[in-house]
């Protein structure tokens, strides 16, 4: 078994992408609300002052369908990106983590250097920040570079494998590829700031915006939108499977035990293997 603190340790620190000081690591929130930042934890009254230890996990997008009968699987932890819907009484002896800004910020497109290695993107990444209406800023994308030049089509069919398909490809005219964005947002502003200041060859985001595809074909750039929930689950895959290297080493070291990892992506329930 793992201590819950371990666990909170490991996940916020993998979506954060810094190691959390001790003070901020176990945060018990006792009711869920609509919208909170990671790392945050609900924690039901029975585990409060009892025993904190966690021998099998779920991680999910977001609550399960009530046609899925996941209650025999007692779980001590659940992960969920969009708890917004959930009733604790789903999971009433289970702690709750969940992420959800943060997680779309650090986990899914925009500055991701797993996912960076991933699209074979070298170092050094060029990061890209974004203004919004408020003046408030935050980094919103990276820009890198491939080893050599790939043609469109080949470097899409890397992609869509990475991403188990896409929802909408646009080579615009653009025969190879060579300097990428990676964006979390697709706006005919990110697309002209991206033609001027880096000469992109190829755009890649999230949801497709009709309005963009037409900036981006008068611009000559090509365009792949993995699509929105594809996004996320490639990104509650890589913390299932940082959870998992890392229970080869302090963890399982920690506890002497393995930590079970289930998985619920689009319906289907599967343990991590």
């Amino acid at each position: 078994m793992v201590h819950i603190e371990t666990i909170l340790q490991r996940v916020s620190s993998r979506i954060l992408g810094r190691t959390v000081p001790k003070s901020e690591r176990l945060k018990f929130v006792w009711r869920l609300p609509l919208r909170q930042n990671f790392p945050s934890l609900y924690a039901p009254e029975n585990r409060q002052q009892k025993q904190k230890d966690v021998k099998r996990m779920l991680f999910a997008l977001e609550p399960p369908d009530a046609k899925l009968d996941i209650t025999e699987k007692s779980y001590e932890a659940v992960f969920m990106h969009r708890p917004f819907d959930l009733h604790v009484r789903s999971f009433p002896d289970s702690y709750i983590l969940w992420s959800h800004d943060e997680f779309d910020n650090n986990m899914t497109v925009g500055y991701n250097s797993a996912l960076a290695a991933d699209l074979q993107l070298l170092q050094p990444l060029r990061e890209v920040y974004w203004t919004n209406r408020k003046g408030a800023e935050r980094r919103i994308g990276m820009v890198g570079c491939l080893d050599h030049l790939q043609s469109y089509g080949q470097y899409r069919r890397h992609v869509e494998q990475l991403f188990d398909g896409t929802e909408a490809s646009k080579a615009n005219g653009v025969p190879q590829v060579q300097t990428v964005a990676v964006m979390g947002a697709f706006n005919p502003d990110l697309l002209h700031r991206m033609k001027s200041e880096h000469n992109v060859d190829l755009y890649i985001t999230g949801q497709v915006r009709k309005a963009a595809l037409q900036v981006a074909k008068d611009l000559k750039i090509a365009v792949i939108a993995v699509g929105h929930q594809r996004c996320e689950a490639y990104g509650l895959q890589a913390l299932v499977q940082s959870m998992k290297k890392h229970g080869n080493n302090s963890i399982q070291a920690e506890a002497k035990t393995d930590l079970d990892l289930d998985i619920l992506l689009f319906g289907t329930l599967s343990t991590s293997k």
